[in-house]
């Protein structure tokens, strides 16, 4: 039985549905959730954890692959509610989930909101700044370095996947030989390639982590904002459904 579940989480916007794949990493009695989705998803997340027969409450950590929007929105409501959980993340994400320093993407709305051409746009874009700057800080408990394990039975390691953000991280699970990528992966059709390209940090850091998870040659990559791609017997990366 896979230690690593990966949680398929439903968003509606613009009448199109979207999706992000927070994933679950088992121990014995405690577990690992990676990311937390959107500002509003804590409905969302307990109902993807117990459709798997995991209480929300057993989630002790919550590990942060990056500090966008889509991984810590939800991380106040969760700990409101899962006070006992511990919050933890790489020590260069740490200063943008606890609020200590301003996190790139509102800097990128800022540089869309002096760039707006028509009012649209910039009500577009005030309105991005405002809902990103709205997402309260969390108290980041641990950090942990590149090679270093998260603290859960099964092995798990915190890989520096840079490029995204200035701290991505990605987590391999060598026992069942998987990457949770994060952001640093995305899926196209039947191949894998670099992760948000509009809101990549640093695109040339983002290619050379996406071959660094390459090659690793996982089994499986679960890639956060596009799913899951699992290696066929001709070693090609496919996706899979």
């Amino acid at each position: 039985m896979s230690m690593i579940i990966p949680l398929k989480i439903k968003y509606e916007y613009e009448n199109r549905p979207y999706f992000l794949y927070p994933t679950v990493i088992k121990g014995k009695r405690k577990h690992i959730l990676i990311n937390l989705g959107y500002p509003g998803s804590l409905p969302l997340i307990e109902d993807a954890l117990r459709q798997e027969g995991i209480e929300p409450k057993t989630i002790r950590t919550v590990y942060f692959t990056h500090h966008h929007d889509e991984a810590i929105g939800a991380a106040a409501e969760w700990k409101k509610k899962y006070w006992r959980t511990k919050f933890m993340t790489s020590i260069e994400e740490a200063p943008f989930i606890d609020g200590r320093k301003k996190p790139f993407k509102i800097e990128q709305a800022e540089q869309l909101l002096e760039a707006a051409e028509d009012e649209l746009q910039e009500q577009t874009a005030a309105q991005y700044m405002v809902a990103l700057a709205s997402i309260p800080p969390v108290k980041i408990h641990r950090t942990i370095a590149d090679g270093n394990r998260l603290p859960v039975e099964t092995f798990a390691e915190v890989i520096a996947t840079p490029g995204q953000t200035l701290g991505h991280t990605s987590i391999y699970c060598p026992e069942e030989n998987i990457i949770i990528a994060g952001e640093a992966a995305a899926k196209e059709k039947s191949y894998i390639t670099v992760g948000d390209m509009n809101t990549a940090l640093d695109l040339k850091e983002a290619s050379e982590s996406l071959e660094k998870i390459i090659n690793v040659d996982p089994e499986m990559i679960i890639c956060y904002k596009t799913g899951i791609f699992a290696k066929s017997e001709e070693t090609e990366y496919t996706e899979q459904d």
